[in-house]
Formats: C-alpha cells, sequence, structure tokens
C-alpha cells in the first residue's frame, strides 16, 4: 500500500493544511449547523459524518453564534 501511495502521489500532488475542526455527537447535529442560517456561513465543509471544518477567521463568530443558540461548547481556546 505504501508503494501505491508513492506512486499516486508522484503524479498529484496532496495538500497538507491546518483546519479548525468541529465535532458534533451526532450526525444530526452536524447536519443542523451545516443548515442553519446563523451557522452554515462559518463552515468550510463536511469532513466526517460528526465533523465539520470551520473557517478559521470565523471560528469566534461560530463560538458566539452556538452559544447563544444554547449550545454547550467545550475546548474553543486557539
Amino acid at each position: 500500500s505504501v508503494e501505491l501511495m508513492l506512486q499516486a502521489s508522484s503524479r498529484s500532488a496532496v495538500e497538507l493544511t491546518r483546519m479548525i475542526v468541529l465535532q458534533t455527537a451526532t450526525p444530526a447535529v452536524a447536519d443542523g449547523i451545516m443548515q442553519h442560517p446563523a451557522t452554515k456561513q462559518h463552515i468550510q465543509r463536511r469532513i466526517g459524518p460528526t465533523s465539520l471544518a470551520v473557517v478559521s477567521d470565523r471560528f469566534e463568530a461560530l463560538k458566539a453564534t452556538l452559544v447563544e443558540m444554547g449550545v454547550s461548547v467545550c475546548g474553543g481556546s486557539l
């Protein structure tokens, strides 16, 4: 598998980036955050069933919005 990965990577570039990730308890919560008008603008993309990539410069705004909505946010210090 390593040989296949190296062969594939020689043909196309891979991207390594820093990412802010929002983890939710369930896929339904992630769905809601992706769809809600007050929060969807802060999400870059979905990266798993319960994981969302946050637009880095909107981190604080998303955190404040979630708290205003009554969502308990743990972690969240950059």
